[in-house]
């Protein structure tokens, strides 16, 4: 997951380079594939740029569903609040 993310950061600015959002990518269980990947965001315009960036991955890498928030909970470490 880690790798996939640090591609998504590499992808996405090189698409918008000035941007300054925040981007988590997390496994959420699944019952076939036993997890799917989704993304956490507080990009609303993310959908578009996915569509460009999944054909690059293998198809169990790929990002199934995107959420969007204001804002990601983090805590004063950076770490994601559940």
């Amino acid at each position: 997951i880690q790798e996939i993310q640090t591609q998504w950061i590499e992808f996405i600015q090189n698409q918008k380079p000035k941007a300054s959002h925040d981007y988590v990518i997390l496994p959420v269980p699944e019952t076939r594939k036993g997890y799917e990947l989704v993304m956490v965001t507080n990009d609303a315009d993310v959908g578009p740029w996915l569509s460009q960036f999944n054909p690059k991955l293998p198809p169990f890498s790929r990002l199934q569903r995107w959420y969007h928030l204001n804002q990601i909970p983090r805590s004063p470490l950076g770490k994601v609040l559940s």
